[in-house]
C-alpha cells in the first residue's frame, strides 16, 4: 500500500466488446464465490518484502482482502461491500471508512485502487473501455478508460497473457503472466511486484457484514505501507483463514 495516482478505474461490470472470447476487464463468472491465497514480493526504493494475501471474493463488489507479513501476522484488511467497507489498520487499530468509489490513494497497493485489487490479483485489465475498443491484431486489443489512459491488451488461449497502461505516449504500468506467476511493474511509483496463487477453493458461506472490530478507533489511514511493521509486532486479527490455507 502506497500513496500515489491510481492508473485504474472503479471495479468494472460488463462491458461492451471484448478480446477472442472473453472481456480482459471483467471478472471471469467461475472467479465467485471463491477464497485464495497469495504470496506477493514487493519492491521500490521504499520497501521490499513478502506479503501473505487472502482475498475472499464473494461477488464482483463484496470482497475481503487479508493482508499479512509472511510469518502471518496480520497488517491491513480491506472489507469491500457495494462500494463502501472499511480499511483496517490492525497495528494502529484503526478502521478507515472507504468512499463509494473506493478511490483513496491511502490504501493504494502498487498504485491501484481496492476496487480494482480482485481484478489485478486475478490476471485481468484494471480498467474499463469508456470508448470504442480497437483490434490491432489476433488476440489484442486497445482502448481508452474513463480518465483518458489508453490500455493496450493480449490474450492467450481465452486469458489475459499482458496488459499495459501508458502514459504521455510511454509504458506506466505493466503486467504479464509467466510460468505460472504474476510479473507488474509500476514506472511511475518505482515499484515492481511478483506474486503466485498457491491455493483456492470454494467460498462456502457468504462474508459477514462489512464491521469495524472492537477496540477500533476511527480514522484516516494516512501514509499506511504494508511493510513498514516494527519486528515482533503484527497487530490485531485478520480473521480465520479459510480450511487450507
Amino acid at each position: 500500500m502506497r500513496p500515489g495516482r491510481s492508473p485504474a478505474n472503479a471495479l468494472p461490470a460488463g462491458t461492451a466488446g471484448s478480446t477472442g472470447t472473453i472481456r480482459p476487464w471483467a471478472l471471469p463468472p467461475d472467479a465467485y464465490p471463491t477464497q485464495r491465497l497469495f504470496r506477493l514480493e514487493i519492491d521500490s526504493a521504499e520497501e521490499s518484502g513478502t506479503l501473505r494475501l487472502v482475498l475472499r471474493l464473494e461477488s464482483p463488489a463484496r470482497f475481503r482482502l487479508a493482508i499479512s507479513d509472511r510469518l502471518g501476522r496480520a497488517l491491513y484488511t480491506v472489507d469491500a461491500a457495494d462500494g463502501g467497507g472499511w480499511l483496517l489498520d490492525h497495528r494502529q487499530r484503526q478502521a478507515c471508512p472507504l468512499g463509494p468509489d473506493l478511490a483513496r490513494d491511502a490504501v493504494a497497493l502498487g498504485g491501484f485502487d481496492v476496487a480494482v485489487l480482485p481484478l489485478v490479483l486475478l490476471g485481468r485489465v484494471p480498467a474499463r473501455p469508456a470508448d470504442q475498443v480497437t483490434h490491432p491484431g489476433v488476440d489484442q486489443a486497445a482502448f481508452h478508460d474513463l480518465r483518458g489512459t489508453r490500455w493496450t491488451v493480449q490474450t492467450r488461449e481465452g486469458e489475459v497473457a499482458s496488459w499495459t497502461s501508458w502514459l504521455h505516449g510511454a509504458p506506466a504500468v505493466w503486467w504479464r503472466r509467466l510460468d505460472g506467476e504474476a510479473l507488474l511493474s509500476d514506472r511511475e511509483h518505482g515499484v515492481q511486484m511478483r506474486w503466485r496463487q498457491v491455493a483456492r477453493e470454494p467460498l462456502v458461506e457468504p462474508l459477514p457484514p462489512a464491521a469495524v472490530p472492537a477496540g477500533y478507533t476511527e480514522g484516516t489511514c494516512d501514509n499506511v505501507g504494508p511493510l513498514d511493521a516494527p519486528p515482533g509486532q503484527g497487530g490485531g486479527e485478520a480473521g480465520p483463514s479459510p480450511s487450507g490455507i
